[in-house]
C-alpha cells in the first residue's frame, strides 16, 4: 500500500513524526500530540466562565471538542490508509498498474496539497457567523464581546476548527473526483472476484469511508442550533441547513457508486454483447455443417457450453458496489444530522 501513498497532508506530517515523541498507536500520537489542546484550553476557560455557561451550550462545546479530539486522527486516517488502500483494491477492476499509480500520485497530492481551495472561503464563512453571533455569545457561552480575551481566543479556535472541518470536505471531493477518473478506465469487470460484485467493492468501501468519516461533522450542529436558538425566524433555515447537510451525505456517497455503476454495466453490456454475438456464430456453424460427432463439433460444443455460462455468469453479477452493511453504514449517516436536531430540539430545551 505504500506505493500508492505519495504525499502527507500538514496534519498527518505533525502526526507521523517523531519530534517532539511518537507512541506506536497512531491514535494516542494524535490525541497527545493535538487532539488534548482544545481540551486543556476549554478546561481553563470553564474553570473561569462556567456560571455564565447554559447547560445547553456546555453540551454543544463538549460536542465540538469530541470532533476536535477525534478529527486529526480521523483525517491522518484517509489520507494514510482510506485513499492508498483504494487504489491498492482497484488493481482488481483497473488493468493497467501504471495508471493506477500516476492516478494515485495525482490525487494523494491533491489532498494534501490542495485543501487551501475550500479552506480559505470556508474560513471567512464562519469568522462571518462568529462576529454575528456575539450577542448569543455573550448571554449563553461566557465570551463577552471583542474587549474580552476568550473572545480573540475563541476567533483562534474557531480558525482551527475551520482548518480542520475544510480538510473533510476536500476528502469527499477528492473521492468524488477520484473515482468519476477511475470510472473513464477501461474497468476489469470479474464475475467470479470474492467480492461477488465483479471487484467494485473498493469503490463502495472508500465511498461509505469517505462518508461515514464526513458525517461526523454533525457534532458540530448542536452548537449551530445554540447560536440561532435566540432568533424564531431563523428556525426554518436550520431544518433546511440540517436537510442539506444529510442530502452532501448522502451525495457523497451514491455520486460515486452511480458512476461507477454505470461505466461498469457499460463494460458488462458489451462484454454480453460479444459474447452472444460469438454464440450465435458458432452455433449458425453447427448447424451448416453435418451432425455428426467429429472431433472439430465436439470443440464446438464444448465452446458452446463455455460461452453459455461465461454469459450467465457475467449477467448474474452485481455491479451495485454495496451490500447490506454499506447500507446501514449509510443509513445511519444521513440520519445522524437529525438525531442532533431532536437532540436540540426534546432534550436541551
Amino acid at each position: 500500500m505504500k506505493q500508492y501513498n505519495y504525499s502527507k497532508i500538514w496534519i498527518t506530517k505533525i502526526i507521523d513524526s517523531k519530534f517532539p515523541f511518537k507512541f506506536d498507536i497512531t491514535f494516542l500520537t494524535s490525541l497527545f500530540k493535538i487532539g488534548i489542546v482544545p481540551n486543556l484550553i476549554f478546561s481553563i476557560f470553564y474553570l473561569f466562565r462556567h456560571e455564565y455557561i447554559t447547560k445547553q451550550f456546555l453540551i454543544s462545546y463538549i460536542f465540538a471538542l469530541v470532533w476536535l479530539t477525534l478529527g486529526p486522527y480521523m483525517i491522518w486516517y484517509y489520507d494514510e490508509k482510506l485513499l492508498p488502500s483504494f487504489f491498492s483494491k482497484a488493481l482488481d477492476i483497473v488493468p493497467s498498474p501504471q495508471k493506477l499509480k500516476l492516478l494515485a500520485e495525482k490525487y494523494d497530492k491533491l489532498f494534501s496539497q490542495k485543501f487551501w481551495i475550500v479552506t480559505v472561503p470556508w474560513t471567512i464563512l464562519l469568522f462571518i457567523v462568529w462576529q454575528y453571533s456575539l450577542p448569543t455569545l455573550s448571554v449563553k457561552a461566557g465570551i463577552f464581546g471583542t474587549r474580552d480575551s476568550w473572545y480573540w481566543i475563541g476567533l483562534i479556535g474557531i480558525f482551527w476548527i475551520s482548518l480542520l472541518t475544510s480538510i473533510g470536505f476536500w476528502g469527499v471531493l477528492t473521492t468524488l473526483l477520484a473515482i468519476k477518473e477511475i470510472s473513464n478506465e477501461q474497468l476489469n469487470i470479474d464475475p467470479f472476484h470474492p467480492d461477488k460484485l465483479g471487484g467494485l467493492s473498493c469503490v463502495g468501501y472508500y465511498a461509505i469511508s469517505t462518508t461515514v468519516l464526513f458525517s461526523t461533522g454533525s457534532l458540530f450542529l448542536p452548537a449551530a442550533f445554540q447560536l440561532v436558538a435566540e432568533n424564531e425566524l431563523l428556525v426554518s433555515y436550520v431544518y433546511l441547513a440540517v436537510s442539506l447537510f444529510s442530502i452532501f451525505v448522502l451525495f457523497s456517497f451514491l455520486l460515486p457508486t452511480v458512476v461507477i455503476h454505470q461505466k461498469a454495466k457499460s463494460v458488462r453490456d458489451n462484454i454480453l454483447d460479444k459474447l452472444r454475438k460469438d454464440y450465435h456464430m458458432l452455433a449458425q456453424k453447427i448447424k451448416n455443417k453435418h451432425q455428426n460427432f467429429t472431433n472439430e463439433n465436439i470443440l464446438i460444443y464444448l465452446h458452446l457450453s463455455y460461452l453459455r455460462e461465461e454469459y450467465l455468469a457475467y449477467k448474474n453479477v452485481k455491479l451495485y458496489p454495496f451490500e447490506i452493511e454499506i447500507f446501514a453504514k449509510l443509513i445511519s449517516s444521513v440520519v445522524l444530522p437529525f438525531v442532533f436536531l431532536l437532540i436540540q430540539n426534546y432534550w436541551l430545551k
